[in-house]
């Protein structure tokens, strides 16, 4: 592994597999992690009326304010950032990558690419349980239809995981990460992985980024 510092930045469409790979690769390199995603749900999830609206948001598949993901990053990164981190989906649009440019510098941009279709069946067929199960209705299907395995309760779609939100999220996707994918193949940073691996390969596609 390079002794530089490293700062990497994981991203694609919903569902490409990000987080999984940003956990895996922390993992090896020993490096602090964390995903915008997580910062914002648990964010929405603080009482009062600034939880509330973002949980709307997030609902709906819409991006939150610049300004907050902005202060939710800064917040982290001068907790966590003195020797290298890994982060997962921020920034994800000009504004956002024009204030990271201001803080710091990437040294790696790592592209997860999946298609617009698979990205519509990874995401709509997730299904969730009161109480705590997750499930694939593809991938990962329960024994018995749309109920638990566990607990036997219906399960459910989760409000950001519908069409409706889903198809959302994939036009904001291509409408603000767009010009960031060019920005960073200018920086001489990027490296597109293809995403619609197994889980092991894509890992071991990104591992071989760091040994080059």
């Amino acid at each position: 592994m390079s002794k530089q510092i490293l700062k990497i930045h994981i991203f694609g469409q919903s569902g490409s597999g990000k987080g999984t790979q940003k956990d895996l690769l922390a993992k090896v390199i020993d490096l602090p992690s964390v995903s915008m995603g997580e910062l914002l749900r648990a964010t929405a999830k603080l009482p009062g009326a600034k939880g509330s609206q973002m949980k709307e948001t997030l609902d709906k598949g819409h991006h939150v304010d610049n300004s907050i993901t902005n202060e939710l990053f800064l917040e982290w990164q001068k907790k966590n950032g003195d020797h290298g981190y890994i982060i997962e989906g921020y920034p994800r649009n000009r504004e956002q990558f024009d204030f990271f440019e201001e803080h710091d510098h990437l040294t790696h941009a790592i592209f997860l690419n999946i298609s617009d279709k698979e990205v519509m069946e990874r995401i709509t067929g997730r299904r969730i349980c009161p109480c705590g199960g997750t499930y694939h209705m593809k991938y990962n299907p329960p024994k018995h239809n749309e109920t638990c395995d566990d607990c036997g309760e219906k399960l459910s779609v989760r409000s950001d995981n519908t069409p409706e939100a889903t198809t959302e999220r994939i036009r904001l996707y291509h409408e603000k990460m767009e010009p960031l994918i060019e920005e960073y193949s200018q920086q001489g940073i990027l490296h597109k992985i293809n995403g619609e691996q197994s889980i092991e390969q894509v890992h071991q596609d990104i591992l071989k980024i760091f040994k080059e």
